[in-house]
């Protein structure tokens, strides 16, 4: 790019970086966080759920709505892959590299409650970073994976309606915040990471039902990881065709004239011209109409074996006496060892067979002594209107704060009336303007505070 990119990428690339915010459709949207907190939120053009995030001096990771799911911090231009894979309520969706969850997390938001989420990340110590943050977002239909592509496509195949690879890469657009990035970026590594992509792209698109869409992601602005790898696998797969990426304030791609990728398929969000510190994308779709058949040891059968009476007691209670009619009452229940789930796709878990598998659904609670310890993440997916107690917190007051940190509190320390009648002692959701933060059990005019210990505030 000549002059420009001698100047004015490299100044934003070795600048601070482009911080951003994107909100939980489900629980608020830009213009509620705008005014319970005051940020300064300067829209995105490709998705109205995410902006450009000015806190003015504010820790906006330690504010209550953060804690309650209402809201992701991700580079602006990282929210685009998410937002150009189009996700629709109903669909069984991929994330195949989705550690820390920034995308996974969106694409959850996007299905509503309806369909698969399977988020997968093959390296062990960030899983669990995933898995955390899909319970912060409420995403009760997310099975969580640490498996390789390769492993999963085996196992998969043609079973998906959209797929998001966001690959590995030499991080070119990592350069504004992290310094090991610039410090070990050299030609060798872009040339590395090509490789790997190689490897990668052709087992995700292994993963599309016929008329499923792909989004190839990267955060470098290297063509070799970009466009090249995209070409070299229509190449070799004639079922596959570039679409529009649609991404508005985008650049095209920088595509082989000859070749069979279009330029208006790219989406290139330089860091000097679009919002945030720089994305690619690429957008794919698989043509025909023959799904592709499952491998001969995949398990077919969606029969759920029947809870034991204990468990089947202990759930039901717990139901009948914390959910309104409607809620989780109905659900179809199952027991791994002293834990219920609620599975997210029954017939995808047979499928993965050995495959690791961190979450498979919604976790309920535990069993104990014959009860169930309800789970904090069915408090994070659990609507206000489901429950039979609700505590609300002010989003600015003391108590929110001293709730964060596992205080033990008072319904006249959150200035709640006790509820009469068979609503009175029993499990509440505790939440901030709406969205939830967890359990908390109300005993007389005592509010014990079931926040876990790990996400109890220590500062």
């Amino acid at each position: 790019m000549g002059d420009e990119a001698a100047d004015a990428i490299h100044a934003h690339l070795t600048g601070p970086p482009t911080p951003g915010v994107r909100v939980h459709p489900g629980r608020l949207d830009l213009a509620t966080l705008a005014q319970a907190t005051g940020w300064r939120l300067t829209p995105l053009p490709w998705t109205q759920d995410a902006a450009v995030l000015d806190a003015r001096g504010d820790r906006p990771g330690l504010h209550p709505l953060h804690e309650a799911g209402a809201y992701y911090l991700q580079d602006p231009a990282a929210t685009a892959p998410a937002a150009a894979l189009d996700v629709r309520p109903g669909e069984r969706v991929a994330d195949l590299a989705a550690a820390p969850g920034g995308k996974a997390t969106a694409l959850g938001a996007a299905l509503r409650g309806r369909g698969t989420l399977l988020a997968n990340e093959v390296h062990p110590e960030r899983v669990t970073t995933l898995a955390r943050n899909l319970e912060r977002f409420g995403i009760a239909n997310a099975v969580v994976t640490h498996a390789p592509v390769a492993d999963l496509a085996d196992r998969l195949e043609g079973r998906f309606d959209a797929v998001l690879l966001d690959a590995p890469c030499s991080g070119e657009g990592m350069f504004a915040k992290s310094d090991a990035a610039r410090r070990d970026w050299s030609p060798a590594a872009v040339s590395a990471c090509a490789a790997r992509q190689d490897e990668l792209l052709p087992h995700a698109a292994r993963l599309l039902a016929p008329g499923g869409r792909l989004v190839y992601a990267t955060c470098t602005f290297a063509r070799e990881e970009n466009e090249a790898v995209v070409e070299r696998l229509l190449r070799a797969r004639p079922d596959l065709r570039a679409a529009p990426a649609g991404v508005p304030g985008s650049d095209p791609g920088d595509v082989d004239p000859a070749g069979p990728l279009p330029a208006d398929a790219v989406a290139r969000l330089w860091p000097h011209r679009a919002p945030g510190d720089g994305h690619v994308l690429i957008r794919l779709v698989r043509e025909g109409a023959t799904p592709t058949p499952a491998p001969p040891d995949v398990a077919t059968s969606d029969a759920v074996p029947p809870l034991d009476r204990e468990a089947r007691e202990a759930w039901a209670a717990f139901a009948d006496a914390t959910f309104r009619d409607g809620g989780w009452a109905d659900a179809v229940v199952v027991r791994v060892d002293d834990r219920l789930w609620l599975d997210a796709d029954r017939a995808l878990l047979e499928a993965l067979g050995p495959l690791p598998v961190l979450r498979r659904g919604l976790p309920l609670g535990r069993l104990r002594r014959g009860r169930l310890e309800p789970a904090h993440a069915l408090a994070m997916a659990t609507a206000g209107t489901d429950v039979r107690r609700r505590v609300a917190l002010d989003v600015e007051g003391a108590a929110v704060r001293r709730w964060l940190a596992g205080e033990e509190a008072t319904l006249d320390d959150v200035g709640v009336t006790p509820p009469e009648g068979p609503d009175g002692d029993g499990y509440a959701r505790v939440e901030v303007l709406g969205a939830p933060l967890g359990w908390g059990r109300i005993s007389g005019r005592r509010l014990r505070n079931l926040r876990p210990k790990g996400l109890r505030r220590t500062s």
